[in-house]
């Protein structure tokens, strides 16, 4: 089977669920997302003496840019840091390379 007649009946299977048109639509572009999200890498950022990563700016991220329709900072700041909340206090903490890949 090629991979058109396995998307094809993909479609079919999710039709079966009721899933048609825009959510269908919606579906393929969240998945679309997650592949892409994969495809990203990472380096260590220099600025800071390798402790925390950067997200390299290649076609990989200008597709994500693209799919997600929000700007490179957002992505940048979504993949390389995380928000920490303790004691009442929050505070950002920098991700490493292997950190923002998982």
């Amino acid at each position: 089977m090629t991979d058109a007649e396995h998307f094809e009946q993909t479609k079919s299977a999710l039709e079966t669920f009721g899933i048609i048109g825009e959510e269908l639509h919606s579906l393929m572009k969240a998945v679309c997302i997650v592949l892409q999200l994969g495809n990203l890498t990472f380096e260590p950022d220099p600025s800071i003496d390798g402790e925390g990563a950067l997200l390299v700016a290649d076609d990989e991220l200008e597709k994500l840019i693209s799919l997600m329709g929000i700007g490179n900072e957002e992505i940048q700041n979504a993949m390389t840091t995380r928000l920490v909340k303790a004691r009442g206090e929050e505070f950002v903490a920098r991700l490493t390379p292997a950190q923002s890949r998982d």
